[in-house]
């Protein structure tokens, strides 16, 4: 039914507008997308949550913050989104830290992770570590009380690989 709808929009929309975007080989694609666009646009505007994926995010960013900044209610050219694709080879994965076991797949750091974390940085501060160079001099043994042996290990060879 939408199928149908869109088509037949897009063939009123050529009637009337014969000189629009002539030239190109994929008007109807190009048409859907600004179709689209137009449909999810309030919806957006109005929304009070933001997605998680980064581009989402980002382009419902950039409409509300176009939305609050708009003077008038005069449609504008569509911008190119280009610019608002965020790098997209962030998969969901297996957490690094909790290792297969755990089996916990995410595209950023699953909650425990975090907290781990935040004890690893914690350790840093009780250890005096200030700046980059400081953690040349951080020993495995110092970090056992918050990582695993193997953990720790991992982490020093890091910071040795980045020095």
């Amino acid at each position: 039914m939408l199928d149908i709808s869109a088509f037949n929009a897009f063939v009123i929309w050529m009637a009337l507008n014969p000189e629009w975007n002539r030239g190109k080989l994929q008007k109807r694609r190009l048409f859907l997308e600004d179709l689209g666009k137009a449909l999810v646009r309030p919806q957006i505007e109005q929304g009070q949550h933001v997605p998680r994926t980064p581009a989402s995010a980002a382009i419902v960013r950039r409409i509300q913050e176009e939305n609050a900044g708009a003077l008038s209610t005069q449609p504008t050219e569509p911008q190119s989104t280009k610019a608002e694709v965020v790098n997209t080879s962030n998969k969901k994965k297996r957490c690094e830290v909790c290792g297969p076991k755990m089996d916990r797949k995410t595209q950023y750091m699953c909650i425990n992770c975090k907290k781990a974390n935040e004890l690893v940085l914690d350790a840093f501060q009780r250890l005096g570590v200030e700046t980059l160079q400081d953690l040349n001099y951080v020993q495995e043994a110092d970090l056992l009380s918050v990582l695993r042996p193997t953990e720790a290990r991992k982490l020093i060879a890091r910071v040795k690989a980045l020095s």
